[in-house]
């Protein structure tokens, strides 16, 4: 057995034990986290960070002029990292493909690796029966959204991860630019577009090898993808200790303790569901138990130490209500650690945006920092601020009343709540102190 799959195991079973042996301990203190790179503190009210810059007008200037500004940026594309050091930044990389060949100089052409290394590619169950020129004549590479600038490699070969880490990985991580890699499409399916549905390769010799069964339930598939966090972590700490390993993971419901344990591998989780699932096929928020799984998840990692959180919420329509802004931020701050960024858009603006997407309630959650972890309060999950408190009722149905303490609140909206609250179905509420 590998050192990364004995690694997985001992991760597995401890997250499993984790989640029998421990389920009623709900409240979580915030660790240290001396994430690389030396990102701001982010321990008091709301930091913003951004999942790409593409196409934003007067890069970059904007991202330091808002009423909040933004402190860390998920793939930064454009502009002169160099002259913008407070906002931590990260350069992108795919995780089981070589980078687009539209979009990266040093990228190799399909034909490239037919030549000279045919057994690095990763085709569908299709080609089990075909040669490997047949396969590919078949289209049936196993390109990750159907796009064939996107070469799939075989991430279980050592061959491929060092020639990656010479080649793409490594030069970022020297320029001094970067102070995290930003690797996307982590994923617990294999079943659909994004992973291309990857089921195997050839041999040097044209044998098929057979590793993957293609399906949305593939074990030997996240086996797969928890030992590659684990090799791109173990390497990054290894050769570059002042870089963080960053790994898109969108949050699933169906494989916790698999997700848990490739999360034990990551730096800085750029977190694409957020609490408001935009990012799903039909988006809704997390709620009940797939909630209390999340939030429980999400607090372990980031207590581990060393560990940072890019909260992202993607909205499915052009305007984001403002219940919707609320449920986002409240999540954050429930859960946020030392090193954590929040950011709210709607879906088909996020990345692609010639703005950023600044809403008041940013600059008017102004809690202060946390008194503690979040626990359990009259059916809500309550955090409590050295300026004030956050409720949330994951519920899908039910309301539930609050009784504050003492000393008066205002909302974000100005109004003085009274002694009881009533938090709705659904819904997150910050509370500010009211001065006396």
């Amino acid at each position: 057995m590998s050192i990364a799959a004995l690694r997985r195991v001992t991760v597995i079973v401890a997250a499993l034990a984790l989640a029998f042996g421990l389920a009623l301990i709900i409240a979580r203190e915030t660790a240290p986290s001396g994430l690389a790179g030396h990102p701001e503190d982010t321990s008091a009210n709301v930091h913003l960070g951004l999942g790409g810059i593409t196409n934003i007008s007067n890069c970059c200037r904007v991202l330091r002029s808002g009423s909040v500004p933004v402190g860390a940026v998920w793939d930064w594309n454009t502009g002169n990292a160099a002259a913008y050091p407070r906002i931590y930044k990260g350069d992108y990389f795919p995780s089981d493909r070589q980078p687009d060949i539209r979009y990266n100089r040093r990228a190799k052409p399909l034909s490239w690796f037919v030549a000279r290394h045919p057994d690095w590619l990763e085709f569908t169950c299709a080609a089990a029966h075909l040669s490997e020129r047949g396969a590919i004549a078949a289209g049936d590479v196993a390109y990750a959204f159907g796009a064939n600038t996107y070469i799939p490699l075989d991430t279980a070969n050592p061959a491929v991860l060092g020639w990656e880490e010479r080649r793409f990985w490594g030069p970022a991580a020297a320029s001094g630019r970067y102070q995290h890699l930003d690797f996307d499409n982590f994923q617990m399916g294999n079943g659909d577009s994004s992973s291309g549905r990857r089921c195997g390769h050839y041999s040097a010799s044209g044998d098929w090898i057979q590793q993957y069964n293609g399906t949305a339930d593939d074990p030997a598939f996240r086996a797969q993808e928890i030992d590659l966090a684990a090799d791109v972590q173990s390497w990054l700490h290894s050769a570059y200790p002042n870089v963080a390993f960053a790994a898109n993971l969108s949050w699933s419901t169906d494989f916790v303790p698999d997700e848990e344990a490739l999360l034990s591998y990551v730096d800085l989780w750029f977190d694409e569901q957020g609490f408001s699932r935009g990012n799903a096929s039909h988006p809704r928020p997390y709620l009940g138990r797939q909630w209390i799984a999340k939030a429980r998840a999400t607090a372990d990692f980031m207590n581990a130490g060393g560990k940072g959180w890019v909260d992202m919420n993607r909205e499915p329509a052009t305007t984001v209500s403002r219940a919707e802004r609320e449920w986002a931020l409240a999540n954050y701050l429930l859960l946020k650690n030392d090193h954590s960024w929040v950011y709210i858009c709607p879906k088909a603006t996020c990345y692609d945006s010639m703005r950023v997407w600044i809403y008041p309630e940013y600059a008017a959650a102004r809690v202060g920092t946390p008194s503690g972890g979040y626990y359990l309060d009259r059916g809500v999950y309550r955090r409590d601020f050295s300026n004030g408190l956050v409720l949330v009722n994951p519920s899908p149905a039910m309301s539930r009343m609050v009784t504050l303490p003492a000393g008066g609140y205002r909302n974000l909206y100005g109004s003085v709540e009274g002694r009881r609250v009533e938090i709705p179905p659904r819904s997150g509420v910050i509370l500010v102190d009211q001065p006396s």
